[in-house]
């Protein structure tokens, strides 16, 4: 079968690092895009309406990303299985792992969706959210909380092309979302001066258009079709499916609760600090997409050589992948050494005080984590490598690594650091989870079959 037809690769044979920069380079740039259209608002917010608008926006984060990990890690488990499949070039099992995955996103998004509107009033009294951004808070939380079915489809779509070694797709998907969310934040905030709701909406509606662009994307791949009407429906693969992916939700749920004790930390200050903390935050999506990226690729190119038998192939390319990933992270520590301060300015008035003050806590927060985004680079390779191995308990303790650490860090050391305690929280768990992480993932490397052949 040509697989270029397709719009797929196959990743068992051909150079290593050849394989996961063409696999790599539209994933980072279609993250990279998602983060710029995620500053867009952010600036926007900062910028137009102003700190306290930008506070409610930065103080959901935690009530945000940690929930959408749970459809995240169920489309991961489709992405799994899906590229161990198509390694084997078992095209039926292939199928109905696609519909499956599919399923199963899409209900448990739904139940999600209602679940969370009741909730989210407690979620952020929970993390002691102040009366003076409280409202701005719980309205971009219910607009965003309304959008976890595209979210979740999007994500199980994205990872299911990946899977199949499709990474331009997922990048023309996030190409139109930036545009379209960028110019609905313009139009919504600026014109219409929608507030928070508008950036939020602008947000929504993007994350719809990514979804639609990927599911037709996917219809398209001709041997994913069911020309023979097959049974698909398969409720063991479903219950297999929950079994992988709950356990990669549940470690990024964990982390995300760590995260909610930070912010809970964070609130307890100024007004300026939780701002500028928000805008870092921000900025570290960006310093981290094309980590995420290249673990993502790593992750195809590990399951679909798995699921081939070419063990040796893994070996080889993991070291290489290693090195690459690290000099990646310190040309970007390089850059954000570089330019902080103007980068920063986009989010904040350097001409106020209050500017000012946003911008020194910002800054002292962005240099810190840069420092140590090497580990993070790390840390992203080695999870991706060991999930597309069908690992999914490792890297659930390394969630909970990150969550002790981060939280005995916010908990114990502001007597000794003051408030720089909440910004060393983020790469001391970094650090940790790194270190099990790679010492599990050699672990499983050296029991693969040496024969390639042996399964």
């Amino acid at each position: 079968m040509d697989h270029k037809e397709h719009n797929v690769r196959d990743t068992t044979s051909g150079g290593f690092i050849r394989q996961l920069l063409i696999l790599s380079i539209p994933l980072m740039l279609g993250a990279m895009c998602q983060n710029l259209y995620t500053l867009a608002d952010t600036a926007i917010v900062g910028r137009f309406i102003g700190v306290d608008a930008l506070a409610a926006v930065g103080n959901t984060g935690w009530l945000i990303w940690p929930i959408f990990s749970i459809p995240y890690g169920l489309a991961q488990a489709g992405s799994i299985l899906g590229a161990q499949r198509f390694g084997q070039k078992d095209f039926l099992g292939l199928r109905r792992t696609v519909y499956n995955t599919i399923l199963v996103t899409a209900m448990v998004a739904l139940v999600m969706t209602l679940v969370l509107q009741l909730a989210a009033p407690a979620m952020l009294r929970m993390i002691h959210t102040s009366d003076e951004i409280f409202d701005d808070s719980l309205l971009y939380l219910r607009i965003c909380y309304g959008g976890i079915l595209a979210v979740g489809l999007y994500n199980a779509f994205n990872g299911l092309l990946r899977s199949l070694g499709n990474t331009r797709t997922p990048f023309v998907a996030m190409m139109v979302a930036s545009a379209v969310n960028i110019g609905l934040d313009l139009l919504f905030v600026c014109v219409f001066h929608w507030s928070v709701a508008g950036a939020a909406i602008a947000t929504v509606i993007s994350q719809i258009l990514s979804a639609v662009v990927c599911g037709v994307s996917l219809r398209r791949v001709r041997f994913l079709r069911n020309e023979e009407k097959e049974p698909l429906r398969d409720w063991r693969l479903c219950g297999r499916l929950c079994r992988m992916g709950l356990p990669l939700s549940a470690a990024d749920l964990i982390i995300g609760i760590g995260g909610v004790v930070v912010q809970n930390q964070v609130n307890s200050y100024s007004v300026s600090f939780v701002a500028g903390y928000s805008a870092t935050t921000r900025l570290y999506g960006l310093m981290e997409a094309s980590g995420i990226a290249w673990g993502s690729a790593f992750a195809t190119f590990v399951g679909q050589n798995f699921g081939a038998g070419k063990f040796r192939r893994i070996r080889q390319c993991t070291w290489r992948a290693v090195l690459t990933s690290v000099g990646m992270a310190a040309a970007i520590t390089g850059l954000m050494y570089l330019f902080a301060g103007t980068i920063l300015s986009v989010f904040a008035d350097p001409g106020s005080p209050e500017g000012v003050e946003v911008m020194a806590y910002g800054k002292e927060y962005l240099l810190i984590m840069s420092t140590f985004l090497p580990i993070l680079y790390v840390l992203h390779l080695i999870r991706a490598g060991l999930q597309a191995l069908g690992s999914t308990i490792v890297p659930l303790l390394s969630g909970v690594t990150e969550f002790t650490m981060r939280v005995c860090t916010v908990m114990f050391l502001p007597g000794l650091l003051g408030y720089r305690a909440v910004f060393f929280a983020e790469v001391i768990a970094w650090t940790g989870a790194a270190i099990l992480l790679c010492a599990c993932y050699f672990v499983r490397l050296h029991r693969l079959p040496r024969d390639d052949r042996c399964m």
